[in-house]
């Protein structure tokens, strides 16, 4: 299994849940501040990093595939 991931903004990631759902928390309140559903279980911890293009991003391993969203 895997664990979560924070970022300096206050965010929390967490994936490798049994329902297939990635879900972004706040890590201050724990409100609940996106989720979305997989095709399969997250079994690493999301990873962030910043691209070329000086946006950050997250992504997660998910069975085989890897996922990546952009963040705000």
């Amino acid at each position: 299994s895997a664990g979560p991931t924070a970022t300096a903004g206050g965010v929390v990631f967490v994936g490798a849940t049994s329902d297939r759902r990635f879900r972004a928390f706040d890590s201050q309140t724990g409100k609940e501040l996106w989720a979305t559903q997989l095709d399969a279980t997250v079994n690493a911890n999301p990873m962030v990093y910043r691209g070329s293009n000086g946006k950050q991003y997250i992504a997660v391993v998910a069975t085989d595939r890897l996922v990546a969203y952009g963040l705000p």
